[in-house]
């Protein structure tokens, strides 16, 4: 998936001379930059719905001049730094002009591209800029591996070589700040390194959805963790209930081993059920199933494998399953200590679940009462809650149009902007066809060709990002070991990249909880 979104310059005199590279292949590249206090890149690319309109429509190809790069980086038109590719890559460009022994543009032929300059002040803004066109080289060379990193050169230093004209960028501003290309070429080899594959964390345990946990669509959450009760021993709800017809199936939310499987002849409340001890230390329960479990104790079993079918046993008032998270299970294996529980919801995740109209109005953590609503604000910030008419609308760090090219990261899509259940499809590139505000899954995507991703239908926000960016939780963990610096600082690094500090923080907060 390119780092670069794509707009090319059809009109252009250079795109329709379509002279194409010796073998169709780049021999490396130049980096310009463009030599005016002007960052934005509607001045450079017709691409108005991302970078905004240029009423003078003197961008590159249409501007007099014979000047048109392959790529141009710079701000959009919300000031967040983005790469638009304007010409196909094995075509030469009009770019470096001619030096005492040539032009990188034609043979040997270079891709080349321009970095939109600001007033070359602006460290944060330098540091983004350079940061993508390290990105958009090593894709680059990844792709075409006729282009090595001693060719990857700046005009400056094309003009040395005697392949372009006499001109001193993008030299001039990296020096403003100490740097010069072989510290841009460093950040490129440092983004062409491979990570050394690692073993698997064996303790590193992965819980299923509470949707796929009980296998059916019709099911909901009919009370959550601590809810306050007379019915409970301890006055407050120590899982959660997931309300579902009897006899249907229940699966395990993790691997694990078996370590209890009692029936109603050891009744305590909990009637038939099964615990199952996970490697990292936690234990899942699993109560009220209809018949004795089809598991015995000391048996392996896998996530989604079927452990039980919901019932009524125990001290139940419906069929539903009882399911509870139990820290440190060796450390007290009582399934009513309180010290060690965890909420369910926070683990696993509501899934497509959703809270039904038991839970309109509940008094839970220390008395404070919460209704639906505030249940669905306290449970949204995780990206899981749904509520009785549909599910919560998700957040997004970045705001997007029709038409824009998007990272799809997900794995679901729905036939509506509101459908409680998806179905799988593959990620990557895609376009953003129709968007639905406030709606559950509000934007709507269709594959781009050579994209990757199957999407086809209705998505959530937090499963989209603008091209090259990473996810939230990637930039979460990155703030989290301080890579964005503190303060002031860190929110203007995020702005500047595209990302919403406000929304970053909270999941931040989330993390270190």
């Amino acid at each position: 998936m390119s780092v670069m979104l794509k707009a090319l310059a059809t009109w252009s005199d250079c795109y329709k001379a379509n002279k194409k590279m010796s073998g169709g292949k780049p021999s490396g590249i130049v980096v310009h930059s463009t030599g005016c206090n002007n960052p934005y890149l509607k001045r450079y690319v017709n691409l108005p719905s991302i970078c905004g309109e240029n009423v003078y429509k003197n961008y590159f190809g249409n501007d007099g001049t014979d000047v048109n790069p392959h790529a141009v980086i710079g701000k959009d038109k919300n000031g967040v730094v983005k790469g638009v590719q304007i010409l196909p890559y094995d075509i030469c460009c009009w770019g470096c002009g001619r030096g005492s022994k040539g032009t990188y543009n034609y043979d040997p032929a270079y891709i080349q591209f321009e970095i939109c300059e600001d007033g070359l002040t602006d460290k944060i803004y330098f540091e983004t800029a350079f940061d993508l066109a390290a990105k958009f080289c090593a894709e680059l060379m990844s792709t075409y591996p006729t282009i090595k990193i001693d060719n990857v050169v700046s005009h400056k230093e094309a003009n040395a070589r005697g392949y372009a004209s006499a001109h001193g960028d993008p030299d001039n501003w990296l020096s403003k700040f100490g740097k010069n290309m072989n510290w841009f070429r460093d950040k490129v080899k440092g983004y062409l390194k491979i990570p050394a594959a690692t073993a698997p964390d064996p303790t590193k345990v992965t819980y299923a959805k509470l949707s796929d946990i009980v296998d059916t669509a019709n099911a909901s959450i009919s009370t959550i963790f601590r809810e306050k009760g007379s019915s409970w021993s301890s006055g407050w709800h120590n899982g959660v209930d997931i309300a579902a017809a009897q006899g249907v199936s229940i699966k395990a939310a993790a691997d694990g081993v078996v370590v209890n499987a009692d029936t109603v002849a050891h009744n305590d409340g909990f009637g038939n059920r099964v615990i199952l001890k996970h490697a990292d230390g936690r234990a899942t329960l699993y109560a009220h199933m209809v018949s004795t479990p089809p598991v015995k104790v000391g048996q392996s079993v896998k996530k989604g494998q079927i452990i039980g079918y919901v019932g009524n046993t125990g001290l139940s008032y419906g069929a539903h399953l009882h399911f509870t998270i139990i820290d440190n299970y060796d450390k007290n294996p009582n399934i009513y200590y309180s010290g060690d529980l965890l909420d369910p919801i926070k683990v696993c995740g509501m899934g497509t679940l959703k809270f039904n109209s038991q839970v309109s109005n509940v008094i839970v953590e220390n008395g404070i009462s919460r209704n639906l609503g505030d249940l669905n604000k306290y449970y949204g910030v995780l990206g899981v809650a749904t509520s009785s008419s549909g599910a919560k609308p998700s957040v997004s760090s970045v705001s997007f149009n029709v038409g824009d090219i998007v990272n799809f990261s997900g794995t679901t899509h729905y036939t509506s902007s509101s459908a409680a259940r998806g179905t799988n499809c593959k990620p990557g590139a895609a376009k953003i066809s129709r968007i639905a505000n406030g709606a559950a899954h509000p934007y709507h995507l269709i594959a781009e060709c050579g994209g990757g991703s199957t999407v086809y239908g209705w998505v959530n926000s937090f499963d989209i990002s603008a091209l090259g960016q990473k996810t939230v939780d990637e930039i979460a963990l990155e703030v989290i070991r301080g890579d964005w610096g503190n303060g002031d600082e860190r929110v203007k690094r995020l702005t500047v990249a595209g990302y919403t500090a406000k929304v970053v923080q909270s999941r931040v907060d989330v993390l270190m909880k």
